[in-house]
C-alpha cells in the first residue's frame, strides 16, 4: 500500500492557520515531510481557547485512501476530528449540432431540376467542473463529511493510526481530504503535528 501524501507526488497541504503566520518552521507542509521527523505544523492559538482549525492535504490526482497515520506533540492533541473528502467531478460534455442546406438548380431546355444537400456539422465542447488544483486558485473544492471515519485521537506522542477501509469506498475516492480539529488538550486551543500520513491506493 503506497504512501500518498508525500510531497515528491506532488501532494501539498494548506492549514487555517500557522504559528506566528512563520510557514518555514511550522507550516503544514513540514507534517508531510517523511525525510525530517524533527519539523512539525504547529497551528497558532487562542486567548479564550477556542479550535477551529482546518488542515487540507491535496492529491491533485485521484486516490482510494485507506488509512491515515498521525504523530501530535502531547499535549497539543485534537482529541475529536473530522474527516472531508473532495473528488473531481465528472467532465461535462455539450453536444451542438449545426445543420447548413445547400439547394443547386439546374436549368435544361425542358426541365429543371433542383438538388438539395444537406450537410451536418457536429461540434463537441468539454468543460471540466473539478474542484481547483489548490486553494491559491480562488476554486473552493466541494467537500463531503466522511461520518463513520471514527478519528478519535488520544493525547499521546506517538503515532496513531485511523484506518478507513470500513468506510464506503464512494467516500474514499478523492483528490483531496481535510481534517477538521475540534476538542484540543493545549489551553490556547493549539495543535502540533509531526508526521500526517495518508495511505491507500492510485487510480
Amino acid at each position: 500500500m503506497p504512501l500518498l501524501s508525500c510531497p515528491s507526488t506532488g501532494t501539498t497541504a494548506v492549514s487555517s492557520s500557522v504559528l506566528n503566520k512563520n510557514s518555514k518552521l511550522y507550516g503544514p507542509m513540514n507534517a508531510l515531510d517523511v525525510s525530517n521527523e524533527s519539523t512539525c505544523w504547529n497551528s497558532d492559538g487562542q486567548a479564550d481557547g477556542d479550535i477551529d482549525l482546518s488542515f487540507v492535504i491535496n492529491f491533485h490526482r485521484t486516490v482510494l485512501i485507506e488509512e491515515l497515520k498521525i504523530q501530535f506533540q502531547g499535549g497539543f492533541v485534537s482529541e475529536e476530528c473530522s474527516l472531508y473528502t473532495a473528488a473531481a467531478a465528472a467532465a461535462a460534455t455539450t453536444t451542438t449540432t449545426t445543420t447548413t442546406t445547400t439547394t443547386t438548380t439546374t436549368t435544361t431546355t425542358t426541365t429543371t431540376t433542383t438538388t438539395t444537400t444537406t450537410t451536418t456539422t457536429t461540434t463537441t465542447t468539454t468543460t471540466s467542473s473539478a474542484p481547483a488544483k489548490s486553494s491559491e486558485t480562488g476554486s473552493p473544492l466541494k467537500w463531503k463529511e466522511v461520518d463513520d471515519a471514527d478519528i478519535e485521537p488520544e493525547n499521546i506522542n506517538s503515532v496513531q493510526i485511523f484506518p478507513l477501509g470500513h468506510v464506503d469506498e464512494n467516500d474514499r475516492v478523492c483528490n483531496a481530504i481535510k481534517l477538521c480539529f475540534q476538542s484540543g488538550t493545549d489551553f490556547y486551543g493549539r495543535v502540533i503535528i509531526y508526521k500526517l500520513e495518508v495511505w491507500g491506493e492510485e487510480q
